[in-house]
């Protein structure tokens, strides 16, 4: 069985990072909004911007971590270049937010 680490981008900006085995159903569980719960749930819509196919649940938990505990650049670096390989157009900016 495969399973997925997955990057949402939602409608306020932010990241929502996590694995799955069925990345099309949890997609359509998210949308769906049924648990209030979810950090999603007030973020719709979102939109898949990542998503690298592990053996196992084991691996994907390890990747899912360690994206975890990037930073909002290097998570955007990584969406941008997996974008960019697969041919598509690139339009998330790496914007640096500065706090005065």
């Amino acid at each position: 069985m495969s399973y997925y680490v997955y990057i949402l981008e939602c409608a306020d900006g932010s990241f929502y990072t996590n694995h799955t085995h069925d990345l099309n159903a949890r997609l359509e569980q998210i949308n769906q909004a049924e648990d209030s719960r979810c950090y999603t749930y007030k973020r719709l819509p979102v939109k898949l911007v990542y998503s690298s196919c592990h053996n196992s649940e084991d691996e994907a938990r390890k990747s899912e971590r360690r994206i975890k505990a990037w930073g909002r650049k290097k998570k955007l670096e990584l969406i941008n270049a997996e974008q960019a390989k697969l041919g598509r157009r690139v339009n998330i900016e790496i914007v640096e937010r500065r706090v005065h």
